[in-house]
């Protein structure tokens, strides 16, 4: 839970390297990250839980190329619909 909470920038992005070797060595890791970033380098799949629902569940590739991150913020009320 929030693994990169409270780490220098360079810490957190060294363990965006090993939490995606070890995903590219077939270890299944459920990640629960608020920074962005962090969790779409390390990440293939992202699935979104608000008030204990899930409101998206979609491949990294479908969410950072498609309208997944529109889709997000129009569910959590961040956004616009259209």
């Amino acid at each position: 839970d929030e693994p990169s909470e409270g780490l220098a920038p360079v810490l957190a992005a060294d363990l965006a390297g090993v939490l995606r070797d070890l995903a590219d060595d077939g270890l299944a890791i459920l990640l629960a990250e608020q920074h962005l970033s962090l969790a779409l380098g390390t990440a293939d799949q992202v699935h979104v839980l608000h008030n204990g629902t899930m409101v998206l569940s979609q491949r990294i590739t479908e969410f950072t190329s498609g309208d997944g991150q529109r889709q997000l913020r129009v569910v959590l009320g961040t956004g616009v619909s259209g």
